[in-house]
């Protein structure tokens, strides 16, 4: 499958990338397009996200409905954003992504991008994610790094709780287990209802099970995990486990999506109105009532205010369509020389 060459550079994939997004729209204007796995997304959704009409899967899309999972939970427990402390698995793109979701739904609470960010300790496989630890910090991860940890570094995600107190354990490892039974334990002992977030992806990678969740809090863990698991009965209740998983975002976007196509919306409900209005025999244009619909949404389109009709406009989208077939043109050529002189 695919072409059989070594990765292309960053660099290259820029440039692949600008012609692929000039392209897609020119074919599809307002096309929705989604970023998926990039192994560092950052660049290209900071780059392309006020231009375009796209998003990144695992960013936004986890971080979407996470967010609604922490809001929800929240109401539930009945504590602030001000009074909440997560701890992080996994310092991936992901999670960090993910956290700067929660971030903003805390600064909308009330609290300072600073206080919002502090609220935040991340742990990767060198233990919690400090400034000073020694080692060179990926860029997306320095956001989140400690700067009041006094030197103290540590390696382990039970130290780590001992030291934090967590109200909110997130886990985006991929490592089986690593929620176990006296680490869930201890969130049970801090708070009353602790929320518990096992995010990895397939249920063989889930840091902990729904059942253990319930089991090792008695019955009191605020759930939500990245994969499905079956209802549990504890003390002869039905637990029912709740799913964060991103196909939660996909019909909003959708419906986003259809709704960004605002003239097409206006002429439905203004032929609908036109249609009720018949019906209840409120009408004054009698010439209406013999058109069947498509005649009737013609008549609405031919009234409408269309910018299109605007001095300059069908010029300046005549430029604009010049300007992007030049910007495929060159991007085409450009790449096309580089792949040639690899193969």
């Amino acid at each position: 499958m695919g072409t059989r060459m070594k990765r292309v550079s960053e660099e290259e994939e820029g440039k692949f990338l600008d012609e692929l997004m000039v392209a897609l729209n020119e074919v599809w204007p307002g096309i929705v397009v989604q970023f998926e796995d990039f192994k560092n997304p950052f660049p290209a959704l900071e780059k392309y996200q006020h231009k375009y009409s796209c998003f990144n899967d695992d960013i936004q899309g986890t971080g979407a409905v996470v967010l609604a999972g922490i809001i929800s939970a929240l109401k539930s427990s009945g504590l602030k954003a001000k009074d909440q402390r997560a701890v992080f698995m996994g310092a991936g793109s992901a999670g960090t992504g993910v956290a700067k979701q929660i971030v903003e739904y805390y600064m909308k609470e009330g609290l300072s991008e600073d206080e919002a960010r502090k609220a935040f300790w991340f742990v990767d496989t060198k233990g919690m994610i400090t400034n000073d630890r020694g080692d060179k910090l990926a860029e997306h991860k320095k956001y989140f790094a400690r700067d009041d940890n006094n030197g103290l570094q540590l390696k382990s995600l039970p130290e780590i709780v001992d030291y934090v107190k967590p109200t909110i354990l997130m886990g985006l490892s991929t490592i089986r287990g690593i929620f176990d039974e006296p680490l869930l334990n201890k969130m049970a002992k801090l708070n009353k209802n602790p929320i518990i977030f096992p995010l990895s992806n397939p249920s063989s990678n889930a840091e902990c099970t729904f059942e253990e969740a319930v089991k090792y809090t008695d019955g009191r863990a605020l759930f939500a995990s990245g994969s499905p698991f079956q209802d549990y009965v504890y003390k002869g209740k039905v637990m029912k486990p709740s799913q964060g998983n991103n196909m939660y975002v996909f019909p909003g976007i959708g419906l986003a999506a259809i709704l960004n196509r605002i003239r097409e919306v206006s002429v439905i409900v203004a032929r609908d109105v036109i249609r009720t209005a018949q019906r209840e025999k409120l009408d004054r244009e009698p010439v209406l009532r013999d058109m069947n619909d498509a005649q009737l949404e013609a008549w609405i389109k031919e009234r409408m205010y269309d910018p299109r009709k605007e001095d300059g406009y069908l010029e300046l989208m005549r430029e604009r369509n010049e300007e992007l077939k030049r910007e495929v043109e060159i991007a085409s050529f450009e790449v096309r020389e580089k792949l040639s002189a690899k193969l």
